[in-house]
């Protein structure tokens, strides 16, 4: 039995990946305390939703690592909010979010969290906006997403203002192409720290000599080179097509798809 708000069901502390949350004032403070990672919040009524709660336990247990879960049983709060019983939202890392594309949060859809990985999958799909920066640190939540990957290679320093800017457009530039295909994740990496990856996975050249902007697509383990010419939205697109017809041959790496 529940003993205390801040004690999972088991008895144990959940606070190592799942963080008890008591005011609204404390969950908006959670949710914009780090710009890395997605927040996932789950609102819970102490005494109907105990199944709903171990569940969403669980994946907090699992996936902690490049989510962030928090969670309240005020009653207090689910009033304010007007939430009857089990709500989980999703909010994607709010620096990446374009108001024209993305939404602030996503509610899952369901008033029971009847299978861990239901919410799982809901929470994959849901936490990424329409285009966002993949790092070192991150990538797993590509790879999690279960769709294949464009991701545009540019050399990014957000500490220059004049880099910045050009970030922000490419961010822009990438979203217009992104929007039209539903069944890929798009998102701008920093070529620097790719740079191992777009030579010896991609097959990009010279990527230790120049700085052009590179598209790669990611489909699992199989790994796809745009040509090498400056970049535009146009060429962009048409090599989604062509991978969506068929017409590209990748480079199959023999990796573990989990790391």
């Amino acid at each position: 039995a529940y003993e205390d708000d801040n004690l999972a069901v088991s008895g144990n502390s959940a606070d190592a990946f799942l963080r008890s949350l008591s005011t609204s004032a404390e969950i908006e403070q959670y949710i914009s305390a780090e710009d890395d990672r997605p927040a996932i919040i789950g609102f819970f009524d102490l005494a109907a939703n105990k199944q709903d709660f171990e569940a969403f336990e669980q994946l907090a247990e699992k996936d902690s690592e490049h989510y962030r879960f928090g969670y309240t049983f005020s009653k207090e709060v689910l009033e304010e909010k007007h939430y009857s019983g089990c709500t989980v939202l999703v909010y994607p890392v709010s620096r990446f979010v374009d108001s024209q594309y993305d939404k602030t949060r996503v509610r899952y859809p369901f008033k029971k969290i009847s299978h861990v990985a239901s919410l799982e999958t809901f929470v994959h799909q849901k936490a990424l906006p329409l285009v966002g920066e993949m790092t070192l640190q991150n990538e797993q939540l590509y790879r999690n997403i279960g769709l294949p990957v464009v991701t545009v290679f540019a050399r990014i320093n957000h500490a220059d203002k004049a880099s910045e800017q050009a970030f922000q457009g490419l961010l822009k530039r990438v979203r217009a192409v992104a929007v039209k295909f539903k069944t890929l994740k798009f998102n701008v990496a920093d070529a620097k720290a790719y740079l191992r990856d777009m030579d010896q996975k991609f097959g990009f050249e010279k990527v230790y000599t120049q700085e052009p902007i590179s598209v790669g697509l990611r489909e699992g383990s199989i790994y796809y080179a745009m040509p090498q010419k400056e970049f535009s939205e146009e060429l962009m697109e048409q090599f989604v097509l062509d991978f969506l017809d068929g017409k590209l041959e990748g480079i199959k790496q023999y990796e573990d798809d989990s790391d």
